[in-house]
Parts: structure tokens; sequence; C-alpha cells
């Protein structure tokens, strides 16, 4: 096979991979919406979900308290990534400036799954 070939067969797999990943960040991000969490897609495999701003006096909630958080909302990137399938990936600050530490949360398709794993993480909630 020729070089040009090797070379459009691997651009076609990735487009496709591309498309696929657009695809589930897009149903990502409504499944977070829903809980009421913002998701800004801003890779071409992840997206930050970004908590509610917690208020800063009678909030009701024991966690922001608690925690003595600042009234700026929790952000974490996740993000979908092939190692032979699909999954969704938590990408935790790494040891040294500018590194990440993916932990991995689920397969891709439990989208509804994930949206509430990281809801209760990023919207200082417990599951029900």
């Amino acid at each position: 096979m020729s070089g040009l070939m090797v070379a459009i067969r691997r651009l076609m797999k990735r487009s496709v991979e591309e498309m696929n990943h657009t695809v589930l960040l897009n149903e990502l991000a409504s499944a977070l919406e829903e809980q009421g969490i913002t998701a800004r897609i801003d890779q071409p495999d992840g997206l930050t979900a970004i908590g509610p701003t917690p208020e800063t006096e009678n909030d009701g909630s024991r966690s922001v308290a608690q925690l003595g958080l600042s009234p700026r909302p929790l952000k974490q990137p996740v993000a979908v990534r092939a190692n032979g399938k699909e999954w969704w990936w938590w990408l935790w600050p790494g040891p040294e400036r500018g590194t990440v530490e993916p932990e991995p949360i689920l397969p891709a398709p439990r989208i509804a799954e994930v949206a509430r794993r990281i809801s209760n993480v990023i919207g200082l909630r417990t599951s029900d």
C-alpha cells in the first residue's frame, strides 16, 4: 500500500473519531446542563464542567462552608479518549505545571451516569 493511501486512511479514521467525540461531548454537555452544570467544550476531545457559583451567605449548603471555598465555581476538565474503547476521563492536575493525570470515570456511552458523577463533584452534592 502506498504511503499516500496509508495517510488517507489515518486521516479518515481520525475524522471519524473526532466526529464521534463531538457527538459524545455535545451529549454530555446537554446532560450536565440538565444537572445545573455549565459545560464548555474547549478541546476536540474534552470539555470543562463548571459548577454553580456558591453564595457567600445563607447558601444552605454544608459543603461550601465546611470546605471553606471561595465564592467562585468549581471547574473540572474531562475528556473522552479511546484506548481500545472510548471512556470518559477526569483530567486532574499533574505533579508538574501544565501536566494532567487522567483517571477513568466510565465508558463513553454511560453519559447520564457520568453527568451525575461530575455534578456530584462540581456541584458539591452528595448522590441520592
